[in-house]
């Protein structure tokens, strides 16, 4: 389920940053030209990230971390 983490950005440049980094770790893109991206990341772990104006008003980004068995 949901966990509240104690995860904080300075701005919302930050989370556009880190969505961006994410994306490109996962060999996608991210940007104004391409503003949505879903991915699985190397260890797992999979993201939606999508930027503004389709997101309203900042970067939203999800991340679905991989339970251990």
């Amino acid at each position: 389920g949901l966990q509240l983490t104690g995860v904080t950005f300075s701005d919302p440049a930050a989370v556009r940053r880190l969505a961006q980094r994410l994306a490109a770790v996962a060999g996608r893109r991210l940007d104004d030209a391409r503003p949505w991206v879903d991915a699985r990341l190397p260890d797992g772990t999979r993201m939606h990230a999508v930027l503004p104006p389709v997101a309203v008003g900042s970067t939203c980004l999800s991340l679905r971390v991989v339970r251990p068995r």
